[in-house]
Parts: C-alpha cells; structure tokens; sequence
C-alpha cells in the first residue's frame, strides 16, 4: 500500500527561514518520531537545507468506511 500525505515545513536559507509544502508518498504510514525522520530526509535529498516538518496530514485513500 501507498500513503500519499501532505507536508508543511519550515526551512534556513539565506534570508533567514522559509516555508514550503509538498506531498509525499511513503510505502509505510507515519506513526512516530522515526517516520518523520524519513520525512526529513527525503526533504533533504531534494536540496531542502535543514528542513523541520511542522505538519503533516494523510490523504484520503478514496474507500468508503
């Protein structure tokens, strides 16, 4: 299974700090601080300098309950 979620960050560049969102597919759902590390570094990868994960929230898989 995929979980898709959305992400609210914050980052340093040269102005100081910035702000950024994105969405984020991980094979497995975030449930602790561990998860959100993989979060970070993912982030990192793609040249976000000292990203801090403010929010996150899973999407909808479409299925009803």
């Amino acid at each position: 299974m995929n979980y898709r979620y959305f992400v609210s960050y914050m980052f340093r560049d040269y102005n100081g700090f910035g702000y950024g969102s994105c969405d984020i597919n991980l094979a497995l759902p975030i449930r602790n601080r561990d998860d959100i590390a993989v979060v970070t570094d993912l982030l990192r990868n793609n040249n976000i300098d000292n990203p801090n994960v403010i929010a996150f929230s899973r999407y909808d898989d479409g299925n009803p309950r």
